[in-house]
């Protein structure tokens, strides 16, 4: 008889510690580690127009158990800054730095259940436009 309440109580504190425990919050900014690429700069004179900077959103649902997993949106690409700067009238982007912030909850239940996680992209670049030296010789 013993070993029958013993077994209860176990199983009522496992579970109670499975719904209660290993939560965390998850909120940081970060750049996309590892994700970096060195590109040779053409050996040309420019001038640089200014900055430019793209935005975009990302939403990742998961339902119960991890079922079925949808993904809404999309990450900032090197051709979204390149658009940006092209409206600029430049030639061509520099010093490109993409982030990412995410937040949303982490446990063992919202797996059971279901969660959803924002991930906001923020790309920014300087905009360069290439310049003859012919012409600034003759000036």
């Amino acid at each position: 008889m013993k070993n029958k309440y013993a077994i209860g109580v176990f199983l009522f504190a496992a579970v109670f510690l499975l719904f209660t425990s290993c939560r965390s919050t998850v909120n940081f900014s970060a750049p996309i580690s590892g994700k970096y690429s060195q590109v040779g700069l053409p050996e040309k004179n420019f001038i640089i127009l200014g900055p430019v900077s793209a935005s975009s959103t990302e939403i990742h649902t998961v339902e119960s158990l991890g079922r079925v997993k949808k993904v809404e949106g999309r990450k900032i690409t090197h051709n979204d800054l390149v658009i940006k700067a092209a409206e600029l009238g430049a030639d061509d982007i520099i010093n490109v730095t993409i982030d990412i912030k995410t937040n949303g909850k982490t446990s063992f239940r919202n797996w059971l259940t279901s969660w959803e996680r924002v991930f906001t992209y923020t790309g920014n670049a300087l905009a360069v436009k290439y310049i003859d030296d012919e012409n600034e010789e003759e000036d």
